[in-house]
């Protein structure tokens, strides 16, 4: 029945994919990129809530650090530049050197102490160089990119390029982000990675027309999932790029399975019914525990990696639909296209998997001993989220904020919000109170520069009245006093740029400056880098929560498909080996893992839960049939081990072409999922044989002998029963 509907509408089928591919494809490259470091924070916290306070009272602390090397702060050039800057409708205001000075100078700071509090902040000490503080404003930080572009715009026109101009900043590193993880720039990677894989399948198929078909299914596959999760609303980042990676990995996976099924069985009357028969179980459960598993990432509350379990659950639904609804409907158009393959058998590595069998007892103490190091080493392991690691070390952007913050200042800032609530206290009072909460603050080895109200006024006040009233009135008609006070005076604000460190010594930079003003309970601290600490934790403990929820879902749902708790517990451990293994070897070497790093394991469970079913599916079969664990392992790795190796060639070879990109999440993703997949072929076809053939049989039932996937050729038979033979 579902052979002569193949027959009947399998033609149609493939005419309305290739109708919806022009569609899918411009919708799925069409979707938004936005790689915005307020998307990695948590929504809902404490932390956050007190971060959008201060960016409700003051605006945002995003900031575009101009440098300007060898340029007097009195150039005409200078003001010309903050001037235009100052225009743009990405930036709220736009201090120079001389423009701090004027405001202070009007407010009776002496001109020494003008030079004091610029130094550091707009002047560097060697006086050689000079920066531009641009704030951005609310429009600014819709479009950062835009803003960026803009501002290099106003640079270009004064004629200041190259070695004339340093550009740094938040938006700066983050536009820079943008351009390098888009994907426009990863999209020549990406082919490379799709011709390499085509030309794999090629190899392991032998059939042009078949190849192209496949590959057109699963660009197809990959295409539909990101318009679906451009339809819901989502925006390419750094992690939704290694999406199409995944996908192409899962409906390559079924598609080779498929394939292979059917060209081994070209003396079976019904081909497809066979192909489908020992194809559809185990692809469908896998998909199924795959969309469990991306699926326990939406409890999350970071907004990206809530976006990856989304678009990971739809691009399982959508490989699976793809890839075993498509792929047979293409080998009925072409039902001969396998039939002339000279040799076509997979018998040359029979002695390989003798062996192995053989050895059981010494390939499942080596994978012991790995996986137990490689657990142990797990202990170790630390996450990392730093915008900077993404960037290579030959960027302009980087040479440029490493310039600025050794010569001039740091674009990395912890803000203290001090409330006085309804205090009557007078205005001077309360200014003495920041002046000694800066002070405190300021005594942090790790502050370089503090920036308040008070920076604008003298220490001591004029004598008299009229004096002091003067200045007063001065202060509270500056247009630049919202930068500083909110609400009146309730809100002041004191700014506290900090030395570039990594995110755990900021994290422990923001609590000692807490630690300093505890026994202020009107200073509250906050800032970007408290926000990265707590989503560098949350994210971190969110997949080690989310990998414990799917492997125990995991293991249910394959207890209630293969019916044994045994093979069950077996058939968990190469599921984990890939992942304690080189995870683990990450943790024993010290280094930090980012948040691609993270995905990769996500993906590489999936394609080992894919490639375990079909091995240990075979083993029950030929076990059912009443062979002894020797006999059913090795023919559980005669029948799928072939199609387990091409699926995790073709797609870890191809992926190895990500190596070639300048932008780190994309070269390490590539890297990393390589080894990990080659890991989950060890873990499938060479520990879980192993495991399985160790099992104790069960007493010989009578049973109807199962097929064994045996060519006619009686050399080949005897061969396979001779070391079936020698096995049992």
């Amino acid at each position: 029945m579902l052979t002569s509907l193949y027959q009947r509408h399998g033609r149609w089928l493939l005419v309305l994919a290739a109708i919806a591919f022009p569609f899918m494809y411009w919708q799925g490259e069409s979707m938004p990129s936005n790689n915005d470091l307020e998307t990695w924070l948590p929504k809902e916290s404490e932390v956050r809530s007190t971060y959008d306070m201060f960016k409700e009272e003051f605006g945002a602390e995003e900031v575009i650090l101009v440098g300007l090397p060898n340029m007097n702060p009195d150039d005409p050039l200078v003001e010309s530049v903050a001037e235009r800057l100052n225009q743009l409708p990405g930036i709220r205001h736009c201090w120079s050197p001389r423009r701090l000075s004027q405001v202070m100078r009007e407010l009776s700071v002496s001109e020494e102490k003008i030079e004091e509090r610029i130094t550091g902040l707009s002047l560097a000490k060697d006086k050689q160089m000079l920066g531009l503080v641009a704030l951005l404003s609310p429009q600014g930080l819709q479009d950062r990119a835009g803003t960026v572009k803009d501002v290099e715009g106003v640079l270009d026109y004064c004629q200041l390029r190259g070695e004339d101009v340093l550009l740094t900043g938040g938006p700066v590193v983050i536009a820079e982000l943008n351009r390098l993880g888009g994907a426009k720039n990863n999209k020549a990677y990406f082919l490379i990675t799709l011709i390499i894989s085509s030309l794999l399948l090629y190899y392991f198929v032998r059939e042009i027309k078949l190849t192209v078909g496949v590959m057109l299914i699963t660009i197809l596959s990959i295409e539909t999932t990101n318009a679906f999760v451009k339809w819901s609303g989502g925006e390419m980042n750094f992690i939704l790029g290694a999406m199409p990676v995944m996908v192409m990995i899962f409906t390559l996976s079924i598609s080779v399975h498929f394939i292979s099924y059917y060209r081994e069985s070209d003396k079976v009357p019904d081909r497809l019914i066979y192909s489908l028969k020992h194809t559809w179980k185990p692809v469908f459960l896998s998909a199924l525990l795959t969309v469990i598993g991306f699926g326990s990432l939406v409890t999350t509350s970071i907004g990206p990696v809530w976006w990856f379990g989304y678009a990971g659950a739809i691009g399982s639904v959508v490989s699976f639909l793809c890839g075993l609804g498509l792929t047979p409907a293409l080998l009925l158009q072409w039902p001969d296209v396998l039939e002339n393959e000279a040799s076509v058998t997979k018998y040359s590595h029979l002695r390989l998997a003798h062996t192995l069998i053989h050895r059981r007892w010494l390939v499942t103490g080596i994978c012991t001993v790995v996986i137990a190091a490689g657990a142990y080493g797990c202990r170790y392991l630390t996450c990392r989220i730093d915008p900077l690691d993404f960037l290579p070390k030959s960027s302009n952007v980087v040479k440029d904020l490493n310039t600025l913050e050794e010569r001039l200042t740091s674009i990395d800032s912890v803000e203290a919000i001090v409330d006085f609530r309804t205090s009557d206290a007078p205005f001077m009072e309360k200014l003495n109170r920041i002046r000694l909460i800066e002070a405190r603050l300021g005594t942090h080895q790790s502050v370089t520069h503090t920036m308040s109200v008070a920076s604008f006024f003298p220490d001591v006040m004029p004598e008299g009245v009229m004096g002091a009233a003067k200045i007063f009135n001065k202060a509270l008609g500056s247009q630049h006093r919202s930068d500083f006070l909110s609400a009146g005076e309730r809100y002041w604000r004191i700014s506290c740029r900090i030395r570039r460190e990594d995110v755990a010594s900021k994290g422990e930079t923001f609590n000692e400056l807490k630690a300093l003003v505890a026994d202020m309970p009107e200073v509250t601290l906050t800032g970007i880098t408290p926000l990265v600490e707590q989503a560098q934790v949350t994210i971190f403990q969110g997949f080690k929560e989310s990998f414990s929820s799917s492997f125990v879902l995991i293991a249910l749902v394959s207890l209630c498909a293969l019916r044994s708790v045994k093979l069950t517990f077996w058939g968990m451990v190469p599921n984990i080996t890939p992942i304690m293994f080189i995870f683990g070897l990450i943790g024993w070497s010290g280094a930090s893992i980012d948040i691609g790093m993270m995905m990769t394991g996500s993906i590489a469970f999936g394609m080992s839960v894919d490639a375990t079913f079909h091995l240990l599916f075979a083993y029950q079969e030929a076990s059912r049939a009443g062979h002894s664990p020797r006999t059913a392992s090795f023919y559980a790795l005669v029948q799928t081990g072939k199609p387990i190796f091409e699926a995790a060639a073709i797609a870890s070879i191809g992926m190895l072409a990500l190596v070639l990109s300048s932008f780190t999440p994309t070269m390490r993703f590539g890297l990393l999922m390589a080894v990990l997949l080659w890991s989950a072929v060890v873990g499938c076809l060479v520990q879980l044989p192993a495991i399985l053939a160790m099992l104790p049989g069960k007493r010989k039932r009578k049973s109807k002998a199962i097929a064994l996937p045996i060519d006619d050729s009686q050399e080949h038979e005897s061969l396979m029963l001779e070391e079936i033979r020698r096995v049992a």
